[in-house]
């Protein structure tokens, strides 16, 4: 190890190093990682790398995509940014090819692959990743609520679920990982100490294909969803939480 490095800061930057020899990784095997690399670490360290910014980028081509980029700092003030997709998993179209093509009776629900890569930018280019469409800005470090890697990890994980082009997709994907944010926020009472900014905001693309909402915020079953999706997170991270983790902390802001 790094003598001359300290610690926490050797931990965030050897997992990003890793992270960054893959082009690209699933979000189990994210979770994976990130799991065996705080294995046994104090949450001293792990709460060093910290959640700051969650930025939803919008592709508004015909092919239209949203991206989410989410951006952790260490207390030195190095950032690390994470580029997740959710991607529909081509290969299911092709059962031959694929066992992994299951899908319901009337053939809607195709699996998806949700990819993290590690980024050296903190701002896409606009042509390929699109425009920027919502930011949320985290609390300050020093604020009681705090989301680290390894909880971004879970709280991802956790989000992973079936394609639907109607209602769990990537748009869906965007929509549901920033509620999961606030909705954990809002009940360590820290709601009102995330900005959230969405530029001109009365275009309200966010979620939509071709000016048409398709991110499933209108089903009647997305609040159960969304709660239910919290509730894992909470039971995951809880199971898998490092040493020195206060059982009464998971259940206030984790």
């Amino acid at each position: 190890m790094q003598r001359d490095i300290p610690l926490a800061i050797f931990y965030a930057q050897d997992f990003f190093n890793e992270l960054s020899t893959y082009p690209k990784v699933t979000i189990d095997f994210l979770y994976m990682m990130t799991r065996f690399h705080y294995k046994d670490t104090p949450l001293s360290v792990l709460n060093d790398c910290l959640l700051h910014t969650v930025r939803i980028y919008k592709r508004t081509s015909v092919f239209q995509h949203e991206s989410i980029v989410f951006t952790l700092e260490s207390g030195s003030n190095t950032e690390y940014h994470l580029l997740v997709n959710r991607n529909l998993d081509f290969a299911s179209f092709f059962p031959c090819l694929s066992c992994s093509g299951s899908s319901s009776a009337d053939g809607s629900w195709k699996l998806a692959i949700d990819y993290a890569r590690a980024m050296q930018t903190k701002d896409p280019p606009h042509q390929f990743y699109g425009e920027l469409v919502k930011t949320l800005t985290m609390p300050n470090r020093s604020d009681p609520f705090k989301i680290n890697l390894l909880q971004l990890a879970v709280l991802l994980y956790t989000n992973d679920d079936k394609y639907h082009v109607m209602k769990m997709n990537c748009f869906w994907f965007a929509r549901t990982v920033c509620q999961a944010i606030r909705v954990l926020a809002s009940d360590a009472g820290a709601d009102h100490r995330i900005i959230e900014t969405i530029p001109n905001r009365k275009d309200g693309r966010m979620g939509k294909y071709m000016c048409i909402r398709i991110d499933g915020s209108r089903s009647r079953q997305d609040p159960n969803r969304l709660n239910e999706l919290v509730h894992r997170y909470r039971d995951i991270y809880s199971a898998n939480s490092p040493p020195g983790q206060v059982a009464q902390a998971s259940l206030s802001y984790f």
